[in-house]
């Protein structure tokens, strides 16, 4: 059996857990082939084996493999492992090799972003690759981004408008237009974009979302009900957590009563004492040692691109395989409680160990200024956040879980409904489709949480 083949075509699928153990069956007996070493590498990154992905890329390296994809999964795996200059140097030594590339660009920029704060340092790279590649239209999107992510909006929409003109027939610049003039407020100039998206992508899932998120902007209910309903994609238990939210909201405004067992928050939502993992003599020692090892790793000045924290806030990616001894034990210390999650929603908890395979974690610090804009999880089944330190400074409720306010750009605004007080040691479990946030903080006190997010099967 070619192995390599058919490991190649399951990650393809997104499935990287059931790929690896066939590249390394190709592996055993093809030891020499930098290819194989190189796309482990990117799977084992995937999955969040970073050590693992870092060894693998620097075997197809050592074989000869100059390719800049390779410097790129060895960047991701540095970073997340806290090697961050062994990062940077791998992400520049892809642009020395390739120097338009687009990925290579947002990943140096984020890192840079990340490290410092400083949105000119980020920017000064991507900003010379675009001077001399102007026409190159994944470096456009790539600067349109880190614009935004750098709270440039203007400058953002106005490339995205130019860029939008340069090639009209884009389905991809053309969502990019209508996704940055929507979260400026401006749903009524994002609405032929968004619909020159919907129709040159061939009604896609994510053009349908942004439509209907646009139509719901300018307060056309039934026209945004309308697409989800006709691509299907708004369906409830379906795979597109996001537009079942879209969905939740538009029974929201129109007052059905749909909405209300949807969002049922006291039935929906779990609260549990996590396990106390073997090796740990009480639940206090323990989250004293997790507190310690991420109080370590909380290094970032700024959080990464496209995420939910906001303010004096940072955070670290997927935390599995990083080595250490209370985050190797997270997942026995949280199972229990998701098992008894799925049981609590009428639904047959999976084996122990399938639900630790399910599990992504990642952490979170908020200090002063610090909060998470209402969002929600596209990619999992349920999702959670454990809070691990909260020290309150400000009046309640600052720095509580926040859930039912929509992160969208309404015809009304919509608060929110239901509150959680943060309690350490305690893990909050709750349907990936629930808008949530958390309050602003704004005395002097600390937030740490390990989120996790519960993938379906």
């Amino acid at each position: 059996m070619d192995w390599h083949a058919k490991a190649r075509t399951l990650n393809a699928k997104g499935k990287a857990l059931a790929a690896i153990p066939l590249f390394r069956k190709h592996l055993a007996r093809n030891p020499s082939d930098r290819i194989a070493w190189h796309n482990l590498a990117g799977a084992l990154g995937n999955e969040g084996f970073h050590a693992e992905a870092l060894d693998a890329a620097d075997r197809a390296a050592g074989l000869g493999l100059k390719a800049p994809e390779t410097q790129l999964v060895r960047g991701r795996a540095a970073l997340h492992l806290g090697r961050l200059d062994e990062a940077e140097a791998a992400f520049r030594q892809a642009l020395a090799q390739r120097p338009g590339d687009p990925s290579a660009h947002r990943e140096l920029a984020q890192l840079i972003w990340m490290r410092t704060s400083d949105a000119e340092a980020a920017a000064t790279p991507l900003a010379a690759a675009f001077q001399r590649e102007p026409q190159n239209l994944g470096l456009r999107l790539v600067v349109c981004e880190v614009l935004q992510q750098v709270a440039q909006e203007e400058r953002a929409v106005a490339l995205a408008l130019d860029t939008a003109a340069l090639a009209p027939e884009s389905a991809e610049v053309r969502y990019l237009a209508a996704r940055l003039l929507l979260r400026s407020g401006d749903a009524m100039s994002a609405l032929p974009h968004a619909e020159a998206a919907f129709a040159l992508s061939g009604q896609a899932a994510s053009e349908t979302e942004l439509l209907a998120q646009v139509r719901l902007a300018l307060g056309d209910l039934e026209e945004a009900e309308r697409l989800l309903t006709m691509s299907g994609c708004g369906a409830i238990g379906t795979e597109r957590v996001f537009a079942a939210a879209l969905q939740a909201v538009i029974w929201r405004l129109k007052g059905d009563e749909r909405y209300l067992e949807l969002y049922d928050y006291t039935a929906k939502i779990g609260s549990y004492e996590i396990d106390v993992p073997y090796g740990w003599g009480s639940l206090s020692g323990y989250l004293d040692d997790l507190k310690a090892d991420l109080g370590a790793r909380h290094t970032f000045r700024n959080n990464p691109f496209n995420q939910s924290v906001k303010g004096g806030g940072s955070q670290l990616g997927n935390l599995a395989g990083l080595g250490s001894p209370a985050l190797e034990a997270w997942p026995d210390a949280v199972a229990g409680p998701v098992r008894a999650h799925f049981a609590s929603q009428g639904m047959k908890p999976p084996p122990l160990a399938e639900v630790k395979r399910r599990l992504k974690p990642w952490s979170v610090r908020l200090g002063p200024g610090g909060h998470h804009s209402d969002h929600i999880h596209p990619g999992g089944l349920f999702s959670s956040a454990c809070h691990l330190a909260y020290e309150r400074a400000g009046a309640a409720p600052e720095g509580w879980l926040r859930f039912g306010k929509p992160g969208l750009v309404l015809p009304e605004e919509l608060d929110a409904e239901y509150l959680v007080k943060p309690e350490p040691g305690r893990l909050v479990l709750f349907p990936s489709y629930l808008w949530h946030g958390v309050v602003p903080i704004s005395g002097q006190a600390e937030r740490l949480t390990i989120a996790t997010d519960v993938t379906g099967a």
